[in-house]
């Protein structure tokens, strides 16, 4: 059997049943945690965004978040996708922060068809668990063309097409346009994509993969087999049954940055609450990163813009030492011309930890660590941390009271204060429900 119907008939013929149940815990806290951040991203560029899907028009089949409009569920998932992403609190691990998309399609075809919750977790679990895959098995440098694909399985699933047509869907997904994203090409300062991952595409892409492949359009078969020379085909086709890709990959983020800086911003917070330092009285932070927070746009002691200061590792560092809440607060204009916050911005510096960088390249994200060195009043602070014991990775999970709070803290801008808590309990029982369009009274946003 080719290697496409071989992931064709794993996505079409996995029990919910049989995915296990911290795998499914742990995919459930994303899907909360995903609806809850598209809030926040509304909140920053809804706008746009929705203005763009109005006029499209169409099919109102799922709600775009932050509204009370429907539209199409392709449109939905692209936009309520990349509202996710644009918060800059998305997941990572395997797979470069494919969160957004497979939570949002999910959602919104489920909606189109009337899923049971057990059903889009399911479907999340699987296209999160094959992302991990394609990007494992990758062995030419990183792109984000398998996110197409990756679409199209989570909808096959819902739409609940046959092997041969899911086989279709996702040969046909790798024939749709997507840019390569390459991480070793130079950034430049101050240009920062209001398009990260670009879910918007991926997520209309692969369900309209899905979609034509539903009514039979013609494509080529078994398209991914044709990929040997980009993909260790043998290792793609491997599904460890504990669902390893989610119970030691999935992470979340209890900060406002790229996760890799997360172990440093911790440790920042834990120095100056311990010692009861003021921002004021630090002269100096240097920290120890991967070389990606080297270089722009992960590197900006000056962001003046919200997309500048949701990637500034020394940003986030500022906020963290003026024990700012993580979220919205971080990027408000007001919040971005405070002197005090631009001050200790500029007096961080970031350097190169070779060890973190090495951990990087073979993919042992909980092996990424980090070090940071203070400087207040004559005195010198020192920390290290792993990702591994970093809040919001799979070996140091965010608590359930550390997730409610950051929901209620990134949704209430948007959904209100009084819908805000229904919404977060109601989202947690989304495994009980038999209609997942049972959700979205609580997720209209207030008039």
């Amino acid at each position: 059997m080719s290697v496409t119907r071989v992931l064709a008939d794993e996505i079409v013929g996995t029990d919910p049943a049989s995915i296990p149940d911290e795998a499914m815990d742990l995919v459930r806290a994303m899907f909360v945690d995903h609806v809850g951040i598209a809030f926040m991203g509304y909140q920053f560029t809804g706008g746009g965004l929705v203005g763009y899907a109005r006029d499209l028009g169409g099919a109102e089949e799922a709600l775009l978040l932050g509204t009370d409009i429907r539209a199409p569920a392709e449109i939905a998932a692209g936009v309520n996708g990349q509202l996710a992403q644009n918060a800059g609190m998305e997941n990572t691990g395997p797979g470069l922060h494919a969160g957004p998309l497979v939570v949002h399609t999910a959602l919104a075809v489920g909606q189109k068809t009337g899923a049971s919750g057990a059903d889009v977790l399911a479907a999340i679990a699987l296209g999160y668990d094959l992302n991990a895959r394609f990007h494992l098995a990758r062995t030419a440098d990183e792109d984000l063309r398998h996110l197409n694909m990756v679409g199209a399985a989570v909808a096959a699933r819902l739409l609940r097409l046959d092997v041969y047509s899911t086989a279709d869907a996702l040969s046909m997904a790798w024939e749709f346009p997507m840019r390569q994203r390459l991480y070793l090409k130079p950034k430049v300062p101050k240009r920062v994509s209001a398009f990260p991952m670009g879910h918007l595409f991926t997520a209309r892409s692969g369900i309209q993969a899905a979609v034509m492949a539903q009514h039979g359009y013609p494509n080529l078969v078994d398209e991914i087999d044709q990929l040997g020379d980009e993909y260790d085909l043998d290792a793609l086709t491997r599904r460890s049954p504990g669902y390893e890709s989610i119970t030691r990959g999935l992470f979340l983020k209890p900060y406002v940055a790229s996760h890799l800086c997360h172990m440093v911003l911790q440790t920042v917070s834990e120095v100056v609450d311990a010692n009861e330092i003021a921002p004021g009285e630090i002269t100096r932070i240097e920290v120890g990163l991967p070389h990606i927070y080297t270089i722009p746009h992960q590197s900006d002691p000056s962001p003046e813009t919200f997309w500048e200061s949701i990637y500034s590792a020394e940003w986030a560092i500022s906020m963290v030492a003026h024990r700012v809440p993580p979220g919205p607060d971080w990027c408000t204009p007001e919040r971005l011309a405070d002197p005090s916050s631009r001050a200790l911005a500029e007096r961080v510096r970031i350097v190169e930890h070779p060890p973190a960088t090495a951990a990087l390249a073979r993919k042992d994200f909980l092996a990424v660590d980090g070090w940071v060195r203070l400087e207040t009043g004559g005195r010198v602070l020192t920390g290290t941390r792993t990702m591994a014991e970093t809040y919001g990775s799979p070996t140091t999970p965010m608590t359930p009271e550390m997730l409610e709070e950051k929901f209620l803290r990134v949704s209430e801008p948007t959904l209100g204060h009084t819908r805000a808590r229904p919404a977060w309990e109601q989202l947690n029982q989304v495994h009980q429900l038999d209609d997942v369009r049972e959700l979205t009274r609580f997720l209209v946003a207030r008039s």
